[in-house]
């Protein structure tokens, strides 16, 4: 219910779902939440969350323990602990979910027995190394508009946010664009009246189909993985290595392969 409040329901287009926006809502929501991942698996959107764990002391009184989870599957290549036990050590291996720092410490004895625990939120910067897929379809085959010149106009007034449209005559077009003329005298704009009067003109067009060549398939592809770069810039991930190539079909151009990147866990 959570998620569909956030306007990620059945029907919503997968590249207008943002993951770290959820992820992080979720976890802002939700404060017994410690680690949330969510992916996207063909067109299933798959949450997943771990709570965090309340021991109880000799007091029975409930501790908060906040343990570091591994966000993404990969290869452990930095990590410096504040607080909380180390799980793992750099150079290991991890699974999205695995416990990375443990917020249960434990203390022993002169023996070396563990007597009791003591528990903090885990406090700590893991860097993750991992794949990060890339794949992008174009077909060759596109559609773009070819405007004919037939237009037709229609004057109107325009009160706040009501209009009164002066239609005399009524033209239809198969396909078309609107373009709006907004005009207003100066006087009114000294003193805020809203009153504005325009055009709209109504510009027919038809489709055209056309091939996308190697040269200008490339280009879009390449615009498409400069974006997702910068956006992956953009939120601290550091991407080391680029095994990303281009595929030329006689009806697809494929950008496939994947970004070797470092991603710190907080």
């Amino acid at each position: 219910r959570f998620v569909h409040a956030l306007d990620v329901e059945y029907g919503t287009r997968k590249d207008k779902i943002d993951i770290q926006m959820l992820e992080e809502e979720i976890r802002e929501y939700f404060d017994s939440v410690s680690w949330v991942s969510v992916r996207i698996l063909g067109t299933k959107l798959v949450v997943n969350v771990k709570e965090n764990y309340v021991p109880q002391n000799n007091n029975n009184r409930e501790i908060i323990q906040d343990d570091l989870y591994a966000g993404t599957d990969g290869i452990v290549v930095n990590m410096i602990t504040r607080k909380g036990v180390p799980q793992v050590k750099v150079g290991s291996e991890v699974k999205a979910g695995d416990k990375l720092v443990s917020g249960e410490i434990p203390i022993f004895d002169n023996d070396g027995n563990v007597v009791s625990y003591d528990y903090v939120d885990a406090d700590a910067d893991v860097t993750i190394r991992t794949k990060y897929p890339i794949h992008r379809e174009i077909s060759r085959y596109y559609k773009h508009k070819n405007y004919t010149g037939n237009e037709y106009r229609v004057p109107y007034l325009r009160f706040g946010q009501n209009y009164m449209s002066l239609r005399i005559f009524d033209k239809q077009f198969a396909l078309y664009d609107v373009v709006m003329e907004d005009h207003t005298n100066p006087i009114f704009a000294e003193f805020s009246i809203p009153v504005v009067w325009g055009v709209r003109r109504y510009c027919e067009y038809v489709e055209i189909e056309d091939l996308y060549g190697d040269e200008e398939g490339t280009i879009i592809l390449k615009n498409f993985l400069d974006k997702t770069m910068k956006e992956l810039n953009k939120k601290g991930v550091q991407i080391i290595e680029n095994n990303v190539k281009i595929e030329t079909g006689s009806q697809y151009l494929k950008l496939t392969g994947y970004l070797l990147i470092d991603i710190n866990q907080t």
